[in-house]
């Protein structure tokens, strides 16, 4: 199961759209339900500045996304 196709425009963060599909997947399939589409902008706004890799539009990996939404 997977939610909808999204676009990250110009802003490199490819891996919060990754993170945020994995977790939309993962929600759909624990329930057997779609969902509601889970904000990838949500993350880009509010991961804190002070992550290791994380560098908001710049790059970052899934890991940064995952533990700040555990």
């Amino acid at each position: 199961m997977v939610g909808e196709v999204k676009s990250q425009l110009g802003c490199g963060s490819s891996y919060i759209f990754a993170a945020v599909g994995a977790l939309e997947s993962r929600l759909m399939i624990r329930s057997n339900q779609t969902l509601e589409s889970l904000s990838a902008q949500y993350f880009l706004d509010c991961l804190p500045d002070n992550l290791s890799r994380a560098n908001k539009c710049s790059g970052g990996t899934e890991v940064e996304v995952f533990s700040y939404a555990a």
